[in-house]
């Protein structure tokens, strides 16, 4: 009967990580619905409806959609987005459609090239950046929009 105690305090001493977690240390820059307030504000929004999701499966998203006013506005208005939402929580995926009206082809990040996490922090640099796209080259328009 010993030796079961002993054993039990044993287990729990190996089944953490020594590995620190990048993002235990982050602060976001903005509140989710502070960036839904400047998502809403940004020139030729039409209407906004993006949210952060949490869950099993799913992980930290935000997600959801954005009206512009023209097709011009579409990916100019991706690009703000995704540089808004970087100030938020750390690390999360970025799942937000911009289109023209709710009828007219929605554009995302893996239409102008941003397909995963290592492209959009080459993009918007680390998180939480200061909310604006960079100065560089502007995102590609995809053939959808042309």
């Amino acid at each position: 009967m010993r030796l079961l105690p002993l054993a039990l305090l044993a287990l729990p001493s190996g089944c953490g990580s020594s590995t620190p977690d990048p993002g235990a240390d982050y602060r976001p820059a903005l509140t989710d619905e502070q960036i839904r307030q400047r998502i809403a504000a940004l020139p030729h929004v039409v209407s906004a409806e993006v949210r952060h999701r949490d869950g099993f499966g799913v992980g930290s998203t935000y997600a959801g959609l954005v009206e512009v006013s023209g097709s011009r506005y579409v990916v100019p208005t991706l690009d703000r987005v995704n540089a808004l939402l970087r100030q938020g929580r750390y690390a999360a995926y970025l799942t937000v459609e911009v289109a023209a009206g709710r009828d007219a082809i929605a554009i995302s990040n893996p239409d102008v090239g941003l397909a995963d996490g290592d492209a959009v922090e080459q993009r918007y640099g680390p998180q939480p950046g200061d909310g604006r796209p960079p100065a560089g080259p502007a995102l590609p328009t995809p053939d959808a929009l042309r």
